[in-house]
């Protein structure tokens, strides 16, 4: 059973899930913290900059109207061209700026505004014709339009319209900003908390890795890195000749199929040595046996030469 192989992939299957399954979760909260930053903080800077915008516009349109109304009056005083061209001049800035209000703003605001415009298109209808009597040299008739009650009645709308727009508005304005600043501080705490979450899962996840890590490396040294030592320990004392040296590796695994292997080695080269030894110690009493047999009639030879030579002279005599 390759189980080295199995164990070793299961782990790192297992990171490789544990990491896609942080790194998921963790884009997942980005992505949200991406969108808080995006969207609520436009809101809440919209809302201002709208009510600071209409802000601006009802203080231009009050202004102007002074503006437009006081040289009407001086022109229609003193006929001196200077107020009539002062007039001509913020006529139509004050028309863009009503113009501009009517459209930036809530229902509320369209409708406030749009009375505030047909008021000033009366207002300026009543001035021009002012202008134009005192052009033609009629001051009396052109200060008695700008003094009417139907001029008064017009001007009473237009103030009233503003001064409701500050009222209510101003009011709104500062609950807009009110409101603008606690969503900007839920903001900050929402991306805190997502943050602080990260920031524990990320330790987290250290924490595991390094703990797979080690068991990582316990299982390396416990399956292959001590049993491969004791092998290579039994190599080197087969190698002093210490046949009768065996693993002992009980893990059903490629280590254990490996000292099984070495064992089975060792026993067929002890038992090869054997009987080498055999044979040399077989043919070695053989040629003790020769050489005993070699000896011996070697010796035998020399005693019978011996046995001639003494019988040599006494067969001499006897002829």
């Amino acid at each position: 059973m390759k189980t080295i192989k199995i164990k070793l992939l299961l782990i790192l299957v297992f990171v490789a899930i544990l990491s896609l399954s942080t790194g998921y979760y963790i884009l997942l909260r980005n992505n949200e913290i991406n969108s808080i930053l995006l969207n609520t903080p436009e809101k809440a800077t919209n809302s201002i900059q709208q009510a600071s915008d209409l802000n601006d516009l009802a203080g231009t349109i009050q202004y102007l109207d002074e503006v437009l109304t006081q040289s009407a009056r001086n022109y229609a005083l003193t006929s001196n061209v200077i107020w009539k061209n002062r007039y001509n001049d913020n006529a139509p800035i004050l028309e863009a700026a009503i113009k501009s209000s009517t459209i930036i703003g809530d229902q509320n605001d369209i409708k406030l505004f749009s009375d505030i415009s047909a008021a000033n298109l009366i207002l300026t209808e009543m001035e021009a014709q002012s202008i134009t009597l005192v052009d033609n040299g009629n001051i009396i008739d052109a200060q008695t339009i700008l003094d009417s009650t139907a001029y008064s009645n017009q001007k009473a709308i237009y103030s009233s319209g503003l001064d409701t727009f500050h009222r209510d508005k101003g009011a709104g304005a500062n609950n807009a900003l009110a409101t603008s600043i606690e969503d900007l501080k839920n903001i900050n705490n929402q991306v805190t908390d997502i943050n602080i979450t990260n920031g524990f899962l990320i330790s987290g996840l250290i924490i595991v890795f390094v703990i797979i890590a080690i068991i990582i490396y316990m299982s390396a040294y416990l399956l292959i890195l001590k049993p491969i030592s004791i092998i290579r320990k039994a190599t080197t004392e087969i190698a002093k000749g210490h046949l009768d040296h065996l693993v002992r590796v009980g893990s059903k695994n490629e280590i254990g199929d490996l000292a099984r292997s070495f064992n089975v080695m060792a026993s067929i080269l002890k038992e090869s040595v054997q009987n080498i030894e055999n044979k040399i110690a077989s043919r070695t009493e053989e040629l003790q046996r020769l050489n005993h047999f070699m000896t011996g009639r070697e010796l035998k030879m020399i005693e019978l030469k011996q046995q001639l030579k003494d019988l040599g002279p006494k067969n001499e005599i006897k002829r």
